[in-house]
C-alpha cells in the first residue's frame, strides 16, 4: 500500500508535533491519545455510565463534579492536545449552541420556574460542557475510538449491574436512571458495541461480543417497549449501514443481501430466545401487538397518546413553549397526573416551543447527513489516493450512524430530550465529521483489517 501524505487531522493548518518521542515498541494507538482524552473517558463513565452509583459510598464524593472538573482542568492544561477546529465552524455545534441558549432562556417564561432554574444550573450546564469538551478533545481517529469504547464500557457496566441486581421486576441499575432511562442508554449504545464486535479481530471481537450480550440482555429485562423498538431499529441499521466485505476471490456481497442475511439470523435468534425471557417481559412486549387494549390508548389521564395530544394542543396556543423541565407541571394543569410525554420530540416541543423542536430535529438531521457525507468523501479520497483508510475508522462512522437511528426511535417513545448520552454522542459526531478520512487510526491493526467498501 503506498504511503499516505501527512495531513492535519482537523483544521486547515498542520499541528506541530509537541509530543515526546514514543518509546520503541509502544503501541501507536496510545501515542495518539493524549491524557485529556482519558479524562474525557472518566467523565463519560461518571456522567453517562453513572459509575459512582454502582460503587457503594462513592457517590458521597460528588464524583460528577470531580470528573467534570478534572476534564475541564485537563483541557485547559493540555490545550495543545485539543483539536484546532473552531467549534462554531461545525453546523452541529452551532445548532446545539442555539438549542442550549433557548433552553436556558425558557426559564424566564417557564410555568415552573424553580424546576427550570434547577435544571439549567445543573443538567444543562453538564450537557453543554460535555458537548463542547468532547468536540475539542477529538483531534484524531484514535481519540474518537477511545471515547466510543468508553461509551460501550459505560453501557456494559450498567448492563451487568442491572443483570446482577435483577429480581424479577423491571431492571434498574442506578438511583438516577429509572428503567426507561436505563433502556435508552443501553439501546443507543448497543449499535456501537455490536459494530465493534462484528468488525473486531481475535480477542477484541470476543470482548466486544461479550459486552454486546450483556447490554442486549439488560436492555430486554428493562421491559421498555420503546427501548425494544429502538433496539430492533438499531440492529437493522447496523446490518444495513455496515459496509459490504470485499474479498479478492469472491468479490463484494451487496449491502442489501448482507443486511437480509444478518437480519434473518437476528430474527432466528430472537425467536429462539423468546421463551427464555421473563414472563413479565414477554407479556409487556406482546401487548404491543394489541395496542387498542393498552392503557396508552384507553386511559385519558395517563395514556401517552392523550398526553401528546394535550401538550401539542397547548403548544399550538403558546408556540414559545412552557419552559425547560415543565412538561409534568403542564400535564397536571391540563388534567393529567404529573406525567411527562414519553416522547422526546413532544417533550422538547412542549418545553422549548416550535423553534426548540426544529433545532432538536435539526441536530439529528445534521448528524445523520454529516456522517453520510463523511462516508462518501472517504470513499472518494481513498480511491483518488489509491490507499486504504484505517479499517476501524470506517467502523466508527457507520456505528455512530446506527446509534443515531436507535437513539431517535427509542427517544420517540421515551422522554430523553436532554439525555447526557445523546449530546455526548452528538459532540463526538460533530468532531468526527471534521477529521481527515485518510488519517491512520492504528498502523498495525490497519494492515490486518479487511478491505471494505463504503456506502
Amino acid at each position: 500500500m503506498p504511503p499516505v501524505a501527512q495531513t492535519a487531522s482537523r483544521g486547515s493548518q498542520p499541528r506541530p508535533n509537541t509530543r515526546l518521542p514514543r518509546k520503541r515498541g509502544a503501541p501507536d494507538l496510545l501515542a495518539a491519545v493524549p491524557f485529556v482524552a482519558y479524562a474525557a473517558c472518566l467523565a463519560i463513565l461518571v456522567v453517562v455510565g453513572r459509575f459512582a452509583e454502582l460503587v457503594p459510598g462513592l457517590d458521597r464524593l460528588q464524583p460528577a463534579k470531580l470528573a467534570l472538573g478534572l476534564f475541564l482542568a485537563s483541557a485547559l492544561i493540555g490545550r495543545k492536545y485539543l483539536a484546532d477546529s473552531e467549534i462554531f465552524k461545525s453546523p452541529i455545534a452551532r445548532t446545539a449552541f442555539w438549542f442550549f441558549a433557548i433552553a436556558a432562556a425558557s426559564g424566564i417564561w417557564s410555568i415552573w420556574q424553580s424546576n427550570s432554574l434547577a435544571f439549567v444550573t445543573n443538567g444543562l450546564i453538564v450537557i453543554g460542557v460535555m458537548f463542547v469538551l468532547l468536540f475539542k478533545v477529538v483531534r484524531n481517529w484514535a481519540v474518537a475510538e477511545t471515547l466510543i469504547v468508553s461509551l460501550c464500557v459505560s453501557a456494559t457496566l450498567l448492563g451487568i449491574a442491572a443483570i446482577v441486581s435483577y429480581d424479577g421486576a423491571r431492571a434498574e441499575a442506578s438511583g438516577t436512571y429509572d428503567t426507561n432511562d436505563l433502556a435508552y442508554v443501553l439501546v443507543t449504545t448497543f449499535p456501537l458495541v455490536l459494530a465493534l464486535a462484528l468488525d473486531g479481530r481475535g480477542f477484541r471481537r470476543v470482548v466486544f461480543a461479550g459486552m454486546a450480550a450483556a447490554v442486549l440482555v439488560a436492555a430486554l429485562i428493562t421491559e421498555s417497549r420503546g427501548g425494544l423498538l429502538g433496539l430492533i431499529a438499531g440492529i437493522i441499521a447496523v446490518f444495513w449501514l455496515r459496509p459490504a466485505a470485499v474479498s479478492a476471490k469472491t468479490g463484494s456481497m451487496g449491502r442489501a443481501a448482507q443486511a437480509i442475511v444478518w437480519v434473518m439470523a437476528a430474527v432466528a435468534v430472537a425467536v429462539a430466545s423468546w421463551p427464555m425471557l421473563p414472563a413479565s417481559a414477554r407479556e409487556r412486549f406482546a401487548s404491543m401487538l394489541d395496542l387498542q387494549s393498552d392503557y396508552n390508548m384507553q386511559e385519558e389521564s395517563v395514556g401517552r397518546t392523550f398526553i401528546w395530544r394535550r401538550n401539542l394542543t397547548a403548544v399550538a396556543k403558546r408556540p414559545i413553549g412552557f419552559g425547560v423541565g415543565s412538561s409534568s407541571a403542564l400535564d397536571l394543569q391540563l388534567g393529567g397526573r404529573f406525567k411527562t410525554a414519553h416522547n422526546s420530540v413532544v417533550q422538547i416541543t412542549t418545553e422549548l416551543g416550535v423553534l426548540g423542536a426544529i433545532l432538536f430535529l435539526r441536530l439529528y438531521w445534521l448528524a445523520w447527513r454529516g456522517l453520510g457525507q463523511k462516508i462518501a468523501a472517504t470513499r472518494k479520497q481513498v480511491a483518488s489516493l489509491h490507499c486504504q483508510v484505517a479499517g476501524r475508522a470506517g467502523v466508527l462512522l457507520y456505528a455512530l450512524r446506527a446509534s443515531l437511528v436507535a437513539s431517535f426511535v427509542a427517544g420517540f417513545f421515551l422522554s430523553q430530550g436532554y439525555s447526557y448520552l445523546l449530546y455526548s454522542v452528538l459532540g463526538i459526531i460533530a468532531a468526527v465529521i471534521l477529521l481527515d478520512p485518510t488519517e491512520k487510526l492504528d498502523v498495525e491493526s490497519d494492515a490486518r483489517n479487511r478491505v471494505r467498501g463504503y456506502r
